[in-house]
């Protein structure tokens, strides 16, 4: 793993993974709160963890052909911050999954 020489990447992780521990087990219990089918709660988490997996994939290749790696890091994370937070927006299952498709065509490059 790369780390920054001022460590920058430390604290990164830290709060990354931190958010996620608190994320993670009550999802699924917010979105059935919300309403939302036991169907629709496990395609929402299955998306969830599917951006886990290929997003930090996607955004080290593209840091590793720019060549610059800080910035890309924090444009991914504005980038899933803006992304994340329209679920608070929207009341029913068709509109993270429009929101999403919406969201992945303005990330292409």
């Amino acid at each position: 793993m790369f780390l920054c020489p001022t460590g920058v990447s430390h604290p990164y992780y830290f709060f990354y993974f931190a958010a996620l521990g608190v994320l993670v087990p009550f999802w699924g219990l917010y979105l059935r709160d919300r309403g939302f089918s036991p169907l629709a709660v496990g395609d929402l988490i299955a998306i969830l963890m599917a951006t886990k997996i290929l997003a930090p994939t996607l955004w080290g290749w593209v840091a590793d052909h720019v060549g610059v790696r800080l910035p890309i890091v924090h444009l991914a994370s504005l980038l899933s911050l803006l992304a994340f937070s329209g679920i608070f927006v929207v009341r029913n299952y068709s509109g993270p999954l429009a929101y999403w498709r919406w969201v992945d065509k303005e990330q292409r490059f």
